[in-house]
Protein backbone atom coordinates (compact mmCIF):
# COMPACT_ATOMS: atom_id res chain seq x y z
CA UNK A 1 0.00 0.00 0.00
CA UNK A 2 1.34 3.60 -0.67
CA UNK A 3 -0.23 6.59 0.23
CA UNK A 4 -0.45 10.74 1.02
CA UNK A 5 2.61 11.87 1.89
CA UNK A 6 5.84 13.33 0.49
CA UNK A 7 7.88 11.66 -1.84
CA UNK A 8 10.62 9.78 -0.52
CA UNK A 9 13.61 11.31 -2.72
CA UNK A 10 15.76 14.15 -1.47
CA UNK A 11 16.62 16.12 -4.40
CA UNK A 12 14.97 19.33 -4.75
CA UNK A 13 11.87 18.95 -6.96
CA UNK A 14 11.94 20.37 -10.44
CA UNK A 15 8.46 21.10 -11.74
CA UNK A 16 8.01 21.29 -15.73
CA UNK A 17 4.56 22.85 -16.21
CA UNK A 18 4.29 21.74 -19.96
CA UNK A 19 3.19 24.85 -20.96
CA UNK A 20 0.93 26.23 -18.50
CA UNK A 21 -0.81 29.50 -19.18
CA UNK A 22 -3.15 31.63 -17.48
CA UNK A 23 -5.79 30.75 -19.47
CA UNK A 24 -5.55 26.55 -18.08
CA UNK A 25 -8.21 24.95 -16.07
CA UNK A 26 -6.18 25.30 -12.91
CA UNK A 27 -4.37 28.64 -13.51
CA UNK A 28 -6.24 30.12 -10.52
CA UNK A 29 -4.82 27.90 -7.77
CA UNK A 30 -3.63 24.15 -6.91
CA UNK A 31 -4.29 22.55 -3.70
CA UNK A 32 -5.13 19.47 -1.39
CA UNK A 33 -2.07 17.46 -2.52
CA UNK A 34 -1.93 13.44 -2.64
CA UNK A 35 0.95 11.54 -3.03
CA UNK A 36 0.91 8.39 -4.45
CA UNK A 37 3.53 5.49 -5.87
CA UNK A 38 1.43 3.00 -7.45
CA UNK A 39 1.71 0.73 -10.82
CA UNK A 40 0.61 0.68 -14.44
CA UNK A 41 0.74 -2.57 -16.25
CA UNK A 42 3.67 -3.43 -13.94
CA UNK A 43 5.95 -0.54 -14.06
CA UNK A 44 6.16 2.12 -10.81
CA UNK A 45 4.56 4.82 -11.49
CA UNK A 46 4.50 8.12 -8.90
CA UNK A 47 1.61 11.19 -8.98
CA UNK A 48 0.72 13.77 -7.33
CA UNK A 49 -3.19 14.20 -7.35
CA UNK A 50 -4.94 17.78 -6.68
CA UNK A 51 -7.54 19.79 -6.55
CA UNK A 52 -7.33 22.85 -9.05
CA UNK A 53 -9.06 25.95 -8.86
CA UNK A 54 -11.08 26.31 -12.16
CA UNK A 55 -12.58 29.82 -11.64
CA UNK A 56 -11.16 33.43 -10.10
CA UNK A 57 -13.92 32.94 -7.57
CA UNK A 58 -12.04 30.97 -4.93
CA UNK A 59 -15.73 30.58 -2.96
CA UNK A 60 -19.36 30.75 -3.25
CA UNK A 61 -21.64 29.34 -6.14
CA UNK A 62 -19.67 30.66 -8.45
CA UNK A 63 -15.96 28.99 -7.59
CA UNK A 64 -15.53 25.28 -9.25
CA UNK A 65 -12.77 23.10 -8.90
CA UNK A 66 -12.03 20.05 -10.45
CA UNK A 67 -8.72 17.18 -9.77
CA UNK A 68 -5.60 16.72 -11.89
CA UNK A 69 -2.11 15.01 -11.19
CA UNK A 70 1.50 15.72 -11.46
CA UNK A 71 3.33 12.50 -12.78
CA UNK A 72 7.55 11.76 -12.04
CA UNK A 73 9.33 11.30 -15.50
CA UNK A 74 13.14 11.55 -15.88
CA UNK A 75 13.61 13.41 -12.78
CA UNK A 76 11.16 15.60 -12.88
CA UNK A 77 7.38 16.31 -12.28
CA UNK A 78 5.06 16.41 -15.63
CA UNK A 79 1.83 17.96 -15.29
CA UNK A 80 -1.24 16.70 -17.25
CA UNK A 81 -2.47 19.14 -19.24
CA UNK A 82 -6.17 18.37 -18.46
CA UNK A 83 -8.11 16.92 -14.93
CA UNK A 84 -8.89 13.45 -14.34
CA UNK A 85 -11.89 13.62 -12.41
CA UNK A 86 -14.49 16.47 -13.07
CA UNK A 87 -17.73 17.44 -11.25
CA UNK A 88 -21.48 17.11 -12.81
CA UNK A 89 -24.49 18.96 -13.82
CA UNK A 90 -26.01 18.14 -10.10
CA UNK A 91 -22.27 18.74 -7.95
CA UNK A 92 -19.98 20.88 -10.79
CA UNK A 93 -16.58 20.89 -8.16
CA UNK A 94 -14.64 17.46 -7.64
CA UNK A 95 -12.01 18.99 -4.60
CA UNK A 96 -10.33 17.56 -1.74
CA UNK A 97 -8.99 14.29 -3.42
CA UNK A 98 -7.16 11.17 -1.28
CA UNK A 99 -5.59 8.80 -3.68
CA UNK A 100 -4.03 5.33 -2.44
CA UNK A 101 -2.79 2.20 -4.64
CA UNK A 102 -3.36 -1.05 -2.91
CA UNK A 103 -5.00 -4.65 -3.72
CA UNK A 104 -3.42 -3.48 -7.50
CA UNK A 105 -6.30 -0.56 -8.17
CA UNK A 106 -5.96 2.71 -7.94
CA UNK A 107 -8.49 4.33 -4.99
CA UNK A 108 -9.69 7.79 -4.89
CA UNK A 109 -12.17 9.52 -2.08
CA UNK A 110 -13.21 13.14 -3.13
CA UNK A 111 -15.43 15.59 -2.38
CA UNK A 112 -18.31 16.41 -4.95
CA UNK A 113 -20.42 19.63 -4.07
CA UNK A 114 -21.27 23.21 -5.82
CA UNK A 115 -17.94 24.79 -4.95
CA UNK A 116 -16.17 25.93 -1.47
CA UNK A 117 -18.56 27.13 0.89
CA UNK A 118 -19.03 30.98 0.56
CA UNK A 119 -19.91 33.64 3.44
CA UNK A 120 -23.05 32.81 5.21
CA UNK A 121 -23.50 29.71 3.12
CA UNK A 122 -24.38 26.09 4.29
CA UNK A 123 -22.13 23.63 3.32
CA UNK A 124 -23.39 21.23 0.97
CA UNK A 125 -20.83 18.21 0.90
CA UNK A 126 -21.15 14.30 -0.56
CA UNK A 127 -18.10 12.86 -0.80
CA UNK A 128 -17.67 10.19 -3.58
CA UNK A 129 -15.12 6.89 -4.05
CA UNK A 130 -14.00 5.77 -7.55
CA UNK A 131 -11.35 3.45 -8.68
CA UNK A 132 -9.18 3.14 -11.65
CA UNK A 133 -6.56 0.43 -13.49
CA UNK A 134 -4.31 3.08 -14.41
CA UNK A 135 -5.17 6.29 -12.06
CA UNK A 136 -6.07 8.48 -14.93
CA UNK A 137 -9.28 6.66 -16.31
CA UNK A 138 -11.97 6.58 -13.23
CA UNK A 139 -15.10 4.20 -13.10
CA UNK A 140 -18.12 6.09 -12.37
CA UNK A 141 -17.82 7.57 -8.77
CA UNK A 142 -20.29 6.22 -5.66
CA UNK A 143 -21.39 8.13 -2.90
CA UNK A 144 -19.63 7.79 0.26
CA UNK A 145 -20.84 10.10 2.58
CA UNK A 146 -24.16 11.75 2.49
CA UNK A 147 -24.41 15.66 2.37
CA UNK A 148 -26.33 15.18 5.91
CA UNK A 149 -23.00 13.74 7.03
CA UNK A 150 -21.51 16.47 5.44
CA UNK A 151 -18.09 15.14 5.17
CA UNK A 152 -15.33 17.65 3.55
CA UNK A 153 -12.27 14.97 3.56
CA UNK A 154 -10.65 12.31 4.54
CA UNK A 155 -7.74 10.32 4.93
CA UNK A 156 -6.88 6.00 4.97
CA UNK A 157 -4.01 4.20 6.58
CA UNK A 158 -3.40 0.86 7.19
CA UNK A 159 -2.68 -0.56 10.80
CA UNK A 160 -2.19 -3.90 12.17
CA UNK A 161 -5.60 -4.94 12.48
CA UNK A 162 -6.77 -3.30 9.58
CA UNK A 163 -7.71 -0.23 7.68
CA UNK A 164 -8.58 3.26 9.37
CA UNK A 165 -10.17 6.70 7.68
CA UNK A 166 -10.18 9.40 9.23
CA UNK A 167 -12.94 12.35 8.30
CA UNK A 168 -13.44 15.71 8.75
CA UNK A 169 -16.07 18.23 7.85
CA UNK A 170 -14.28 21.41 6.73
CA UNK A 171 -14.76 23.97 9.05
CA UNK A 172 -16.46 27.18 9.86
CA UNK A 173 -14.12 29.61 7.69
CA UNK A 174 -16.33 32.40 8.05
CA UNK A 175 -18.14 32.48 11.22
CA UNK A 176 -21.47 31.16 9.95
CA UNK A 177 -24.16 30.83 12.54
CA UNK A 178 -25.79 28.02 12.70
CA UNK A 179 -23.07 25.68 11.46
CA UNK A 180 -23.16 21.86 11.19
CA UNK A 181 -21.41 20.59 14.19
CA UNK A 182 -17.25 20.31 13.50
CA UNK A 183 -14.76 17.88 14.58
CA UNK A 184 -12.87 14.47 13.54
CA UNK A 185 -14.41 11.14 12.79
CA UNK A 186 -13.41 7.71 12.85
CA UNK A 187 -13.90 4.38 11.01
CA UNK A 188 -12.45 1.16 10.52
CA UNK A 189 -12.08 -1.44 7.82
CA UNK A 190 -10.96 -4.79 7.87
CA UNK A 191 -10.52 -5.58 4.17
CA UNK A 192 -9.31 -3.52 1.01
CA UNK A 193 -10.42 -0.24 1.61
CA UNK A 194 -13.04 0.98 -1.10
CA UNK A 195 -16.47 1.62 -0.54
CA UNK A 196 -19.13 2.84 2.08
CA UNK A 197 -19.78 -0.92 2.67
CA UNK A 198 -16.66 -2.31 4.04
CA UNK A 199 -16.57 0.52 6.63
CA UNK A 200 -17.74 0.73 10.43
CA UNK A 201 -20.18 3.64 10.62
CA UNK A 202 -17.99 6.56 11.38
CA UNK A 203 -17.73 7.45 15.25
CA UNK A 204 -16.86 10.80 16.30
CA UNK A 205 -13.59 11.30 17.87
CA UNK A 206 -13.03 15.10 18.50
CA UNK A 207 -15.19 17.55 19.22
CA UNK A 208 -14.21 20.85 18.26
CA UNK A 209 -17.41 22.59 18.88
CA UNK A 210 -16.71 22.29 22.87
CA UNK A 211 -13.46 22.81 24.60
CA UNK A 212 -11.45 23.09 21.87
CA UNK A 213 -8.32 25.78 22.07
CA UNK A 214 -8.94 28.77 20.07
CA UNK A 215 -6.58 27.31 16.64
CA UNK A 216 -9.33 25.03 15.80
CA UNK A 217 -12.10 25.98 17.67
CA UNK A 218 -13.84 26.83 14.40
CA UNK A 219 -13.14 23.25 12.89
CA UNK A 220 -10.11 20.96 11.08
CA UNK A 221 -9.68 19.46 8.05
CA UNK A 222 -7.27 18.29 5.86
CA UNK A 223 -6.48 15.05 8.20
CA UNK A 224 -3.28 13.10 8.01
CA UNK A 225 -3.10 9.91 10.08
CA UNK A 226 0.61 8.17 11.65
CA UNK A 227 -0.48 5.18 13.42
CA UNK A 228 1.98 4.38 16.75
CA UNK A 229 0.92 0.63 17.30
CA UNK A 230 -2.15 -0.71 17.69
CA UNK A 231 -3.41 1.30 20.15
CA UNK A 232 -2.45 4.91 19.90
CA UNK A 233 -2.79 7.03 16.45
CA UNK A 234 -1.34 10.64 15.97
CA UNK A 235 -3.55 12.93 13.57
CA UNK A 236 -2.24 15.92 11.79
CA UNK A 237 -4.78 18.71 10.96
CA UNK A 238 -5.21 22.30 9.90
CA UNK A 239 -7.21 24.04 12.35
CA UNK A 240 -9.30 27.22 11.48
CA UNK A 241 -9.16 29.97 14.94
CA UNK A 242 -12.87 31.07 16.11
CA UNK A 243 -13.71 34.09 14.71
CA UNK A 244 -11.16 37.14 15.38
CA UNK A 245 -12.06 40.75 15.46
CA UNK A 246 -8.95 42.62 13.87
CA UNK A 247 -9.74 46.26 15.17
CA UNK A 248 -9.76 44.53 18.76
CA UNK A 249 -7.20 42.61 18.20
CA UNK A 250 -4.77 44.96 16.38
CA UNK A 251 -6.04 47.55 19.47
CA UNK A 252 -4.96 45.01 22.15
CA UNK A 253 -1.06 44.75 20.34
CA UNK A 254 -0.54 48.33 19.94
CA UNK A 255 -1.60 48.52 23.80
CA UNK A 256 1.40 45.73 24.73
CA UNK A 257 3.56 47.69 21.94
CA UNK A 258 3.49 44.38 19.65
CA UNK A 259 3.37 44.43 15.99
CA UNK A 260 0.02 44.47 14.57
CA UNK A 261 -1.58 40.88 13.09
CA UNK A 262 -1.76 40.42 9.59
CA UNK A 263 -5.05 41.39 8.25
CA UNK A 264 -6.72 38.35 7.01
CA UNK A 265 -10.50 36.81 6.51
CA UNK A 266 -9.90 33.82 8.74
CA UNK A 267 -6.67 32.25 10.11
CA UNK A 268 -4.99 29.14 10.17
CA UNK A 269 -3.02 26.57 11.60
CA UNK A 270 -1.68 22.89 11.45
CA UNK A 271 -1.64 20.94 14.80
CA UNK A 272 -1.21 17.31 15.93
CA UNK A 273 -3.88 15.25 17.73
CA UNK A 274 -2.81 12.43 19.93
CA UNK A 275 -5.26 9.59 20.50
CA UNK A 276 -5.19 6.62 22.40
CA UNK A 277 -7.67 3.52 22.70
CA UNK A 278 -9.81 3.60 26.02
CA UNK A 279 -7.89 1.73 28.71
CA UNK A 280 -4.43 2.80 27.80
CA UNK A 281 -2.78 5.90 29.48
Amino acid sequence: MTTGGSSPTTEAVRFHSAGRTGGDWDAAGMHTPSYVRGEVAGEPVERIYYAGQRTRAMSGRRSRYAIGCLERADGRWHRRAEPVVHGDEGRPSAMEPFVLWTGGRWRMWYLACVGEVGRGAQPDYELRYTESDDGLRWAPPERFATSTEGFFDNTVTQGPRGWRMILARGTNLHGTTPFPAQGLWTSENDETPAGRAGWAAPQRLLDTDSGAEPWYAAGVCGPACVLDGDETMHVFATGTHSAISWPRAALGRLRSRRSLPVPAPFYLATGRFTFRRRGKS
